[in-house]
């Protein structure tokens, strides 16, 4: 298969190395030139793929598959020109930065019958895996509720780069915690099913001194159809980084920790001491194969990508709720 990477900042570079990891050479990348100069210089060095300065030109080499990797304000109307010529997506998180060409894109993939999945790696995480088992087993009863605390100082992501410039950190690419943490969202409603629509508020803003024009903090609360209450505090602060997850039930409790070293704990009512699960010998590149592999078997199979299209809009939406509602 032939793949087009549009967009090679650190989540374009990745999926490139995986990608070639699994025996996947015809790749090809769609670069303006307007990303980190020299971050994108040395990748190119070190690579040297074939570059596309014009994405209809790109478009023309006719790739199996499109990987939306750039800033998040400029997803839709890359994966529209992508979805017009035929190409299945792979749109990194989120899906966008509001709901502008969603619909278009929605109708487009429906019709040419193309695969999308988004880039939510998390619910390729051993940790979360295991959690979604002992839940759909009955471990802890009822599921009755949820609390996500993830916090990471942002000024360390990408020590090539001034954290001000980056998409994480501008209004006018997508930015703030809530969009680019969207991660937590996204699993706990895979976990828990679909949000009540009336049923999100939010408290936070611009807290810290980071020099930013996003929320830099947000405390979210989500009421699900199923009666389940989530809460998600998300940060740009925290060091080391913090992400995890603890689930009440009705006969027991569940703790997930998705930073490193990761780790599962269920405690049930009638057990002294918690099951513990670990994955060895695991780390963090590994959910992203195990994400890509997944894209790939669609591809192949023709089987729908969990975490697709409509998943990704319904994260979308609740987090634009969140912004929208913070006080």
């Amino acid at each position: 298969m032939k793949f087009l990477i549009c967009g090679i900042g650190s989540a374009g570079q990745r999926h490139y190395c995986n990608l070639k990891t699994l025996g996947c050479d015809d790749i090809s990348v769609y670069h303006t030139g307007l990303g980190q100069a020299l971050f994108t210089k040395a990748f190119l060095e070190a690579n040297r793929p074939r570059i596309f300065r014009d994405l209809q030109r790109a478009l023309e080499k006719k790739p199996d598959a499109v990987f939306v990797t750039n800033p998040t304000a400029l997803h839709i109307p890359v994966a529209l020109e992508a979805a017009r010529a035929g190409c299945h997506l792979f749109i990194e998180k989120p899906l966008s930065h509001d709901l502008d060409g969603v619909s278009e894109l929605e109708e487009i993939v429906r019709k040419n019958e193309l695969a999308v999945q988004i880039g939510y790696h998390f619910r390729f995480h051993p940790v979360l895996l295991e959690a979604k088992r002992w839940l759909g087993s009955g471990s802890i009863g009822k599921p009755v509720s949820a609390h996500v605390s993830m916090g990471e100082r942002v000024s360390d992501w990408h020590p090539w780069e001034d954290y001000r410039r980056s998409y994480a950190c501008r209004s006018d690419l997508g930015g703030g915690v809530i969009l680019t943490q969207s991660h937590d969202l996204d699993y706990l409603c895979w976990l828990f099913g679909p949000v009540e629509k009336d049923g999100i508020a939010a408290f936070g803003g611009r807290l810290g001194n980071l020099d930013i024009d996003v929320e830099d903090v947000a405390h979210i609360i989500l009421r699900f159809q199923s009666g389940l209450i989530a809460s998600a505090s998300l940060d740009y602060f925290q060091q080391p980084p913090t992400r995890n997850l603890e689930i009440a039930g009705t006969k027991g409790k569940i703790i997930a920790c998705l930073s490193e070293p990761s780790f599962g704990m269920l405690y049930t009512n009638d057990e002294s001491s918690p099951l513990v699960y670990q994955r060895r010998e695991f780390s963090r590149n590994d959910i992203y194969i195990s994400e890509l592999k997944n894209f790939l078997e669609c591809l192949q199979t023709g089987r729908k990508p969990d975490g697709g299209l409509e998943q990704g809009r319904e994260v979308l939406e609740i987090a634009l709720a969140a912004r929208r509602g913070i006080r």
